[in-house]
């Protein structure tokens, strides 16, 4: 099993640093801190969004085939790659 894994993002992204939980048979699963009151995903990936509730912040968390891509508050996320240990993520603004 991989160790987790943190991609820092731009803030104005709305959301924290990105780290990836789990990297299984073509499939990539993420979480993340919500920093802004407004978020949606765009279908691509599988997305659940919890919070907040008192003492917890709201967080996304996403799983994500291989060339899936899915759309996060203000960030755009494609899973070019998966491996058995690594995933390749190009994270842009979304549009």
């Amino acid at each position: 099993m991989p160790e987790e894994a943190e991609v820092p993002v731009p803030a104005r992204f709305g959301l924290g640093p990105v780290t990836v939980t789990a990297i299984s048979e073509g499939t990539v699963t993420m979480f993340a801190p919500l920093t802004q009151s407004e978020f949606s995903s765009d279908g691509g990936c599988q997305a659940t969004f919890t919070g907040p509730a008192e003492n917890s912040s709201a967080y996304a968390e996403e799983t994500c085939d291989e060339g899936a891509t899915g759309a996060v508050s203000q960030m755009e996320l494609r899973v070019a790659d998966v491996g058995d240990r690594a995933a390749i993520l190009h994270i842009r603004p979304a549009t």
